[in-house]
């Protein structure tokens, strides 16, 4: 009988290896394992118990931070088959504001369904990796090593997956401006950060 006035069970009366006293948790530490002689409403909590509950809130939350932060993976595409029209250009990036310009080569390649490959590149390097397919977005910076993906609509502050719908025609949410001339020349910019895109693209 416990002080408390709870009936406390050693987990194992027969196991000679327990060390003592117990540790702060209520648990005795022989090899192999941790037994509970914690009182709990006047009975023991078993240990197999609570390990089980503590693993189902760990997977949980490794779900929750899966969910979050995990970048979808989108499976190669083929750009030189059927459906899919390709274009090559030139470009400039600038960053932002103090960030020193960069030109490079710019592919672009799209299909009837909205999908697009888009890739800036300074030879031998890539700069910038960027695809959608459907409602699913990657974008790659490999010189910086960061990788961003996600679902629908891209943060404004990911310019260069804004680029495939201005060019498209469609309209585009403040503060992101686009303009282009009869020559075929276009700016892309993002009033708010200062970043800019300007290029043209071969029909």
């Amino acid at each position: 009988m416990s002080p408390n006035g709870g009936t406390t069970v050693a987990a194992n009366r027969r196991s000679p290896n327990w060390c003592s006293p117990p540790n702060a948790d209520g648990c005795r530490k022989r090899p192999g394992g941790c037994q509970s002689t914690a009182t709990v409403g006047g009975s023991e909590s078993p240990t197999k118990e609570r390990v089980a509950r503590v693993a189902v809130r760990i997977a949980f939350l490794l779900s929750l931070l899966a969910s979050g932060c995990h970048t979808p993976e989108l499976s190669p595409v083929d750009i030189t088959g059927p459906g899919w029209v390709t274009q090559h250009g030139q470009a400039i990036w600038h960053a932002r504001p103090g960030a020193p310009e960069l030109a490079g080569e710019l592919l672009f390649a799209t299909n009837q369904l909205g999908d697009f490959v888009l890739s800036f590149s300074k030879p031998p390097m890539d700069l910038v990796l960027a695809r959608r397919v459907g409602e699913t977005w990657t974008i790659e910076f490999p010189a910086e090593r960061r990788r961003f993906g996600g679902h629908g609509a891209a943060t404004q502050r990911l310019l260069w997956l804004h680029l495939p719908g201005a060019l498209a025609g469609r309209p585009l949410r403040t503060p992101l401006q686009f303009e282009s001339d009869a020559g075929g020349g276009w700016r892309l910019a993002n009033a708010r950060t200062g970043e800019t895109l300007e290029g043209y693209l071969a029909p």
